[in-house]
């Protein structure tokens, strides 16, 4: 998506209510319509059901011009969610007329929606998005272009530019999570992290000896069937300079889970080149701060593994020692997300982190609990942030739930009689298991983990944009972290 000067061959878009009495002033409406706006509706020419979209020729003075409605419902009820849908309806009206320049005729009565201009741009940027890196038919690509007709104040446009970095970071997200496993390999996103490297940036990389050297035996266990080295990434966005303690984000990187020994099914195996999206997200999220700029200092860590099959895999009943120092007995190599995640975090603690927040699609129990579209959330500690992040999230219309971590679940953790920890459990509450163990290696600094199995990758298109990766719960942590 392009932002352009306004441009006379654009067509106009404008945001409608339900009804043109809600507004304070029709007076502009009335002038974008020629004074013939109560003529269109009358006649259906305009819809104004919610999500409808129309496209009106309008006659002025020895020209005409095209105006694209689309109608919003009660302007008491205009909401962010309102706005996404509107959006998803307008892209796609625009792709299937071939409109790619376009003009907002943003009234009075829009802008009352809080940082409009911000979430317009991530909409705009998460509906626009394709992905058609290996297709062999030729095809137009789409590419949008925006304008606005009235010019944007500094604040508005201010929210504006956070509104396309934000957009920016969720597409590098989908980008990466849609590439093959064959060619995103735990290399590449050693490579797609390398490139983040500059004067506010360091990116170290542990693979081969010196992911050896690290002691991380999780990482390595799960890679060892894979003929791709794993690898720890971690990305110290630091613009001060200063020994401060950071923000850490933690990507569960499995380029593909094949399950292991633990193999999954001829159903259960396909997608799970998504088992990524974790590092993906936080990939996205550090390329929005790249360009955010904020001054505080944030850490990315990413493990990157593929978990495969052969004569070296870890299997069953195998015991690895952890970066922690832990002995952790293996009794489902399926369950490998909690092992890479385990020597993440407890490598993030020794940061001495303000906070630790990991995301990864972790666990079908998760899915089970909550359905496809909602996140689960567990804590240690910070109940405040948590809500903080839940409530930013309904506003993004992306639904995040807490779900408690006992001292029962900490128990089973530990009940192996071979080693510290086992990394499985064959009674209920497995996704509670799972962030239980993965609480273990944190050092009891605070620590927020976001189980996104469900809502990583929608099987169809939704308010978050086309069917594929979501760059699920994105907005909402960089509110966090910003803010």
């Amino acid at each position: 998506m392009h932002i352009l000067k306004s441009q006379e061959s654009a067509v106009s878009v404008v945001f409608l209510p339900h009804n043109i009495n809600q507004l304070k002033s029709t007076e502009s409406i009335d002038q974008l319509f020629d004074s013939k706006y109560d003529q269109y509706v009358k006649s259906k020419v305009i819809a104004l059901s919610e999500g409808e979209v129309s496209q009106v020729s309008v006659s002025k003075d020895d020209h005409v011009e095209r105006v694209i409605t689309v109608a919003i419902g009660h302007v008491k009820d205009f909401k962010v969610s309102v706005l996404q849908r509107a959006i998803q309806y307008l892209v796609a009206f625009l792709q299937k007329n071939n409109i790619t320049e376009i003009e907002f005729y943003i009234d009075d009565h829009i802008k009352s929606l809080p940082q409009f201009h911000k979430h317009l741009a991530i909409s705009l940027l998460r509906h626009s998005y394709h992905f058609d890196h290996y297709g062999y038919k030729e095809k137009p690509l789409f590419q949008l272009n925006v304008s606005f007709q009235q010019p944007l104040s500094n604040d508005e446009q201010s929210e504006f530019s956070v509104g396309l970095s934000y957009g920016k970071g969720i597409e590098h997200a989908r980008n990466l999570a849609n590439i093959p496993p064959n060619i995103l390999t735990p290399d590449y996103l050693v490579q797609d992290a390398n490139h983040m490297a500059d004067d506010d940036t360091t990116v170290n990389i542990y693979q081969g000896q010196s992911l050896v050297d690290l002691g991380a035996g999780l990482i390595l266990a799960v890679g060892q069937g894979s003929i791709y080295e794993p690898a720890l990434i971690s990305i110290d966005y630091n613009p001060t300079g200063e020994d401060e303690a950071p923000i850490v984000l933690v990507g569960k990187g499995i380029t593909y889970d094949s399950g292991g020994y633990s193999i999954k099914s001829k159903t259960g195996m396909p997608t799970m080149k998504y088992d990524m999206c974790g590092a993906a997200n936080v990939l996205g999220m550090m390329k929005a701060i790249k360009q955010l700029k904020p001054n505080k200092r944030i850490i990315a860590v990413v493990a990157a593994s593929e978990n495969m099959v052969n004569a070296h895999a870890m299997k069953p009943d195998d015991v690895f020692i952890s970066m922690q120092g832990d002995s952790v007995e293996v009794t489902n190599t399926d369950a490998e997300g909690r092992l890479v995640l385990a020597d993440s975090v407890f490598y993030a603690s020794q940061y001495r982190p303000k906070c630790i927040l990991d995301f990864a699609t972790l666990t079908g129990a998760s899915v089970m609990a909550l359905g496809n579209d909602k996140a689960a959330v567990m804590t240690n500690s910070m109940n405040k942030s948590v809500q903080s992040i839940i409530e930013q999230a309904n506003l993004y219309h992306q639904t995040a739930w807490q779900m408690p971590i006992t001292d029962e679940d900490r128990k089973k953790v530990r009940d192996s009689d071979v080693a510290d920890v086992v990394n499985n459990t064959n009674t209920p509450g497995k996704a509670l298991f799972a962030a239980a163990f993965i609480e273990h290696f944190t050092e009891s600094y605070p620590w927020m983990h976001f189980d996104i199995a469900g809502p990583a990758v929608f099987d169809k298109d939704s308010h978050l944009g086309p069917k594929g990766p979501t760059g699920f719960l994105i907005e909402p942590v960089l509110d966090f972290i910003l803010e």
